[in-house]
């Protein structure tokens, strides 16, 4: 990472965030989420689909890609791209703290998200938190942003706040094949 970027395994992602168990609820790690935000919206994804979180490091432009491709960056000698999901999406970006969310919620940071030569990175906004979703907290997924509609497994109204279980691997997939069809 950049000189200043530090980075954090996200196995320990548990120690930074605090659970948000609903009523009777009991922690379940099997069923754990980390939940970040992408712009306004709130996604969950399993701890296994990432493999590393840090502060934003230096992008290096790609000439001739969408503007929703931020560029690459070089994380421990390998070439990573960074997508904003957010302006794929077409939704807000998170100005604004909102009320019961943690200190640092609001820093942009990278996710990186798969491993290897199958990892890429997203821009999120603050620091990601654990989730326990439970059925009880299952809702619709009626309200999110159509694009990402194919690639959500279920909704979850925690703590008043509406979090879309995220598929990575698909959405993965659409952002390559949008970058594709981008170039051709």
């Amino acid at each position: 990472p950049a000189a200043g970027a530090a980075a954090m395994p996200v196995v320990g992602m548990a120690q930074v965030g605090t659970a948000v168990l609903g009523p009777g609820a009991v922690a379940d790690d099997t069923h754990s989420r980390q939940g970040v935000r992408i712009g306004d919206v709130g996604v969950m994804l399993t701890y296994e689909d990432s493999s590393e979180l840090t502060d934003m490091p230096e992008l290096y432009y790609l000439p001739n890609a969408p503007v929703w491709v931020k560029g690459v960056v070089n994380l421990h000698g390998n070439l990573v791209p960074v997508f904003d999901v957010a302006q794929y999406l077409g939704v807000q970006s998170s100005s604004i703290q909102s009320a019961g969310r943690a200190a640092g919620a609001n820093k942009t940071m990278l996710l990186v998200l798969g491993h290897g030569a199958e990892a890429a990175g997203i821009v999120i906004d603050g620091i990601p938190q654990r989730l326990v979703p439970t059925p009880q907290q299952q809702t619709d997924t009626d309200t999110a942003p159509a694009l990402l509609m194919p690639h959500i497994q279920g909704a979850y109204l925690i703590d008043d706040q509406l979090w879309f279980d995220l598929n990575c691997a698909s959405l993965l997939d659409m952002l390559e094949q949008a970058m594709m069809m981008h170039q051709a």
